[in-house]
Order: structure tokens, then C-alpha cells, then sequence
């Protein structure tokens, strides 16, 4: 028997590659975690949640916040990673 997390992303991955309405399912909720520099997150963030909203039933969440220092990335750290839970609640995490 799969956990069932793993199922629900299974069906939210059948759901995108096949096109098939799970209208009626239970939502899977969906973490997004995502900033920085180098890419545009803002316009990302809502391709990727529309589209994958528009094929699944998807419930989002989504966390994106900027570097504080562009020039040096390295140090950033975004601020949901500081609760030692905060993937909890979620099927999945992107």
C-alpha cells in the first residue's frame, strides 16, 4: 500500500499528464517555496499554480520572498524553513 501522500501526488502527476478532471477529489495542497535571484519567480510562480490548477485540483500555498542581497545569495534563507515543521500540512512541496 502506497502512503498517502505518494498517492495523491501520483494522481495529481496522472492528472497533468493525462488531462483528467479530478474535480470531484479531495484538493491536494500544494507548497511553493520560491525567491531569489536569477529567475523570475513572480511570473513562475503564477504560470506554474494556474496551469497546474487549471489540469488538478489544487489547493496553494505560496511562499516567495527576495534575496536581501542580491549580490550574495548564499546567505539567504527563506523564513518558512525556521519552523522545523513547515512542510507539514502539505501533499506536496515544489
Amino acid at each position: 500500500m502506497f502512503h498517502p501522500c505518494a498517492m495523491k501526488l501520483f494522481s495529481l502527476l496522472f492528472t497533468l499528464l493525462l488531462g483528467i478532471s479530478v474535480a470531484d477529489a479531495a484538493p491536494i495542497r500544494a507548497l511553493l517555496v520560491c525567491g531569489g535571484c536569477c529567475h523570475d519567480y513572480t511570473a513562475q510562480k503564477k504560470i506554474l499554480s494556474e496551469g497546474i490548477s487549471a489540469r488538478a485540483n489544487v489547493e496553494w500555498t505560496i511562499v516567495h520572498e527576495e534575496a536581501p542581497d542580491q549580490d550574495n545569495e548564499s546567505n539567504q534563507r527563506v523564513s518558512i524553513y525556521e519552523n522545523p515543521d513547515w512542510w507539514n500540512g502539505y501533499d506536496v512541496v515544489l
